[in-house]
């Protein structure tokens, strides 16, 4: 049966909807295909003849417990102004790129919905309800067994290290110096992105925001261990066209305002003499 795993009070609990439950027992070995067909003297116990019986299977498992009736609990969602305007645009683009020839598909001026992220609480009112929208959830939630040797082995590594005088002097020298040098690189880690920093705020003020140098860009980036090593460095620099091309907007703009000045001051002198 599909689930998902949901958490309820700080434990992770697994979750399934109705449908889905009623779907499965149904599609299980152990319901009869033609059930109302077979008389009820002639029906074995632990079988499901019809969907009542399986509703009833349920019920029994709700009853004792076995599993509880949830609640959807939706986050509130901000309106965002502007999403239906975006949404026209992407469509309006996307129809300009195909050819002139083939037939474009209407598309809904409106965004498309987003899955709303909901929270799972308990539901006052128990009962099983065939339904998607409905949500389950089981209580028999064991502990996993990978969880008991982690506790072990977390167990172990706390009496070893209690245990630390006893231990032989070669042992204890190579902890010794394996804990200075894993104190070592994580400072030289922290040292070498503060020192970037620096070195990046001295090459854009130089260049006046033309260029910019990062060493270790992906350093204290939430990524993997060998991923924040990647790439060495990154060195962007702007484009002199555009710098150029906007400089030279600018004066003749200016240009454009002397003509115009110079235009203003010969007519005056013109409606002058005409008066």
């Amino acid at each position: 049966m599909p689930k998902k795993t949901h958490k309820i009070n700080k434990e992770e609990m697994d979750c399934f909807n109705g449908e889905d439950a009623l779907k499965t027992l149904m599609e299980s070995k152990y319901f009869v295909k033609n059930g109302t067909e077979i008389p009820n003297a002639d029906r074995e116990v632990g079988k499901f003849y019809t969907e009542r019986d399986c509703l009833g299977f349920w019920m029994m498992l709700i009853g004792n417990k076995a599993c509880i009736r949830g609640v959807k609990m939706y986050k509130d969602d901000k309106p965002v102004e502007g999403a239906k305007q975006k949404a026209v645009e992407d469509v309006k683009k996307e129809e300009d790129d195909t050819d002139a020839g083939t037939d474009v598909a209407k598309v809904d001026e409106e965004p498309k919905k987003k899955k709303r992220k909901f929270k799972v609480g308990m539901n006052q009112r128990q009962g099983f309800i065939p339904k998607s929208e409905e949500i389950y959830i089981w209580r028999y939630n064991p502990t996993p067994f990978m969880h008991w040797i982690y506790g072990a082995g977390v167990l172990l590594v706390v009496i070893g290290g209690t245990l630390f005088p006893l231990w032989p002097d070669q042992l204890r020298t190579g902890v010794y110096y394996g804990s200075v040098g894993l104190a070592s690189f994580i400072g030289g880690i922290l040292v070498v992105g503060f020192l970037r920093t620096i070195l990046f705020g001295i090459i854009w003020a130089v260049t006046r925001g033309n260029h910019s140098l990062w060493i270790l860009p992906n350093l204290l980036e939430d990524v993997g261990f060998f991923d924040s090593f990647k790439p060495a460095y990154t060195w962007e620099v702007k484009d002199d066209k555009a710098i150029k091309e906007s400089s030279e907007e600018v004066v003749a703009d200016d240009g454009d305002g002397e003509d115009e000045g110079e235009s203003t001051e010969v007519a005056d002198p013109e409606t002058k003499k005409d008066q």
